[in-house]
């Protein structure tokens, strides 16, 4: 391991200072020598001026300093990662921006890309979608995974999932297509990572998308997952067979993967899927009363232990379920409160699917002009959203009022 002498030698000889310019004006170049070869262990603001001199960081120059910065920093990713398990979203990305900044600021490359990725996942967390895009697309370009590719196809799925949190549905389908070629000879759990964000991506922008080749995949995984990651897969493979139309199906997957869900291991993940699964039998004219009992179960854990995005999306479901029970105008009241949420989220996906919400609940009420209006809406926040397919239907049932 190289001393700080040898460290401050070799930055002085590169950028071609002697040791008595080093030194000046404070330090004489026999007591810059003296620290080069080891007789003098000069203290913190002696390394401070030197490094000034030499333009890097103090850090770049003590190993000692960039060791503590390590451990720091390695302290502060454990808190984080227990403040995302219990659901302290905010403070978990406080956490993480002060372990980016040690990191970055002692030049450790590897130990930022890792605080980089914990901070995007918790401002996916915390509701922050374009921050955490924006972050993790950076990370997958990092310099850090270009011999790492399973780190590559890492960061471009938490990309993929911040952009379609986001509504950017063709750039998460970008993002996830990357995603996919970079975990081909990774592990099973990584590929299927990726196949579900490609997946889900490229249904919720086109419905009646043909994915059979990805569902396929998928599939031949599944069994050689762990109990949680097998249930992803089967929660997105209902999640396609309910957009195609298949009730049967979907309700098939979603009751796999509930059956491999555990709430005691992550209520969060057990109360999402049973609202999803709530929520496709209300909009595809399912069993209402199955639906209800899952909104029901899953109504408490969510208000509980979801962030804003997954609050979004109860009142969603439990707008539609009014509006299933003939209580348009209930539902209503409900949409439009939800569309306040929904452009605070930055979610343009989920404004579409709450303005053609709204439409339906107003049609229901016989207000023609005003549900034209909120179609109107939809179709412009799912063109935003990179989803023209989900727009040209929302404009064909605008022409069939006119």
């Amino acid at each position: 391991m190289q001393t700080l002498g040898v460290r401050i030698r070799e930055a002085r000889v590169k950028r071609g200072l002697s040791q008595a310019e080093l030194g000046e004006p404070r330090y004489s170049g026999s007591y810059i020598s003296h620290i080069e070869n080891g007789r003098r262990s000069p203290g913190t603001d002696v390394v401070a001026f030197i490094a000034a001199r030499l333009g890097v960081e103090p850090s770049e120059l003590d190993s000692a300093n960039r060791d503590f910065a390590d451990l720091d920093v390695v302290s502060l990713l454990a808190t984080a990662r227990r403040l995302l398990q219990t659901h302290q979203w905010d403070r978990a990305v406080r956490t993480c921006e002060s372990a980016v900044a040690i990191a970055c600021d002692v030049g450790r490359e590897p130990r930022c890309w890792e605080a980089d990725f914990l901070l995007a996942t918790a401002q996916l967390a915390a509701g922050r979608y374009p921050e955490a895009a924006a972050r993790a697309a950076q990370l997958a370009e990092h310099p850090v995974v270009g011999a790492i590719p399973e780190l590559r196809a890492e960061a471009s799925i938490l990309a993929s999932r911040s952009c379609r949190a986001s509504g950017r549905l063709a750039d998460a389908a970008r993002h996830a297509r990357a995603a996919a070629a970079a975990a081909e000879d990774a592990d099973p759990a990584t590929q299927a990572a990726a196949l579900i964000a490609l997946l889900s991506a490229v249904v919720m922008g086109t419905p009646d998308a043909n994915v059979t080749e990805i569902e396929d995949r998928l599939t031949s995984l599944i069994d050689q997952l762990d109990a949680p990651d097998a249930a992803s897969v089967a929660w997105a493979l209902g999640n396609t067979a309910f957009a195609h139309g298949d009730l049967a199906r979907g309700l098939s997957w979603h009751t796999r993967g509930a059956e491999l869900s555990d709430p005691r291991v992550d209520a969060r993940a057990w109360a999402r899927l049973r609202q999803s699964t709530a929520f496709h039998l209300i909009t595809g004219g399912g069993d209402v009363e199955l639906a209800e009992r899952l909104f029901e179960q899953c109504r408490t854990a969510i208000m509980l232990l979801g962030n804003a995005g997954d609050l979004a999306d109860l009142r969603l479901v439990e707008a539609h379920l009014r509006l299933r029970r003939g209580e348009p105008a209930a539902a209503a009241e409900l949409l439009e409160h939800l569309a306040l949420d929904a452009a605070a989220l930055d979610d343009v996906r989920l404004l579409g699917d709450v303005m053609e919400g709204l439409a339906s609940a107003r049609l229901a009420l016989g207000q023609i002009a005003s549900a034209k209006t909120a179609l109107r809406q939809a179709a412009a926040h799912f063109e935003a959203a990179q989803a023209p397919d989900r727009a040209l239907a929302i404009w064909h049932r605008y022409a069939e009022l006119d």
